[in-house]
């Protein structure tokens, strides 16, 4: 039987990066370009943050040297580095040496994959682990902790159980259609002012 109050905060954490990546890509079409390789330079973001909280995590004597700051920070920092590596290769190809969008959207999208797994298997035979899969469970836990005080109840597993990510993601999703309906806005009334000022001379 379908359960819909177990399958919300389901939906909720996988549609989480699906925003992220669909607001940077608005935010891409607004000025111009079409960046078919979103999936790519997330991936590539993703692995880059992985590999700053195995690193991270290693440093420390025992996972209870963990403080929140830095296993927040560390793994966000390196996430936006890789992101940005691969946003500035993608403006390189497009913008300064003129390729076509939409071939360079898609080898961004392979070619950030292939990087994704070459270093996230390098990664598993540092960590010696027997299955291909890296625990991180020190740092993901901050990500994952409840941003609010844990209670019973439907309203709060499918409304109040999530992350600080979650809750940013929403903000910004809500943020960025308003910020763009304002500049919409104000390039309209810019442009009427201009008019009649064209007018008034005429």
């Amino acid at each position: 039987m379908f359960d819909i109050i177990s399958f919300i905060p389901r939906a909720v954490v996988q549609g989480v990066p699906l925003l992220y990546g669909s607001t940077g890509e608005i935010l891409t079409e607004k000025s111009g370009n079409l960046n078919l390789g979103i999936p790519g330079i997330m991936y590539v973001g993703g692995i880059c943050g992985v590999i700053g909280s195995f690193f991270y995590e290693n440093s420390l004597p025992s996972k209870a040297d963990i403080s929140a700051l830095p296993a927040i920070l560390i793994p966000m920092l390196c996430s936006l580095l890789g992101s940005l590596l691969m946003g500035l290769l993608y403006c390189l190809l497009t913008v300064t040496l003129r390729a076509n969008q939409n071939v360079t959207g898609l080898a961004m999208t392979t070619f950030g994959v292939g990087v994704g797994n070459f270093f996230g298997g390098s990664l598993i035979k540092l960590s010696g682990s027997e299955v291909p899969s890296i625990a991180l469970s020190g740092t993901s836990y901050f990500f994952h902790r409840p941003l609010f005080a844990e209670s019973e109840g439907w309203f709060y597993q499918d409304f109040l159980s999530y992350g600080f990510m979650v809750y940013l993601a929403i903000a910004i999703g809500f943020f960025v259609p308003h910020r763009l309906a304002s500049a919409r806005g104000w390039r309209k009334s810019e442009h009427r002012r201009r008019r009649e000022h064209q007018r008034d001379e005429v």
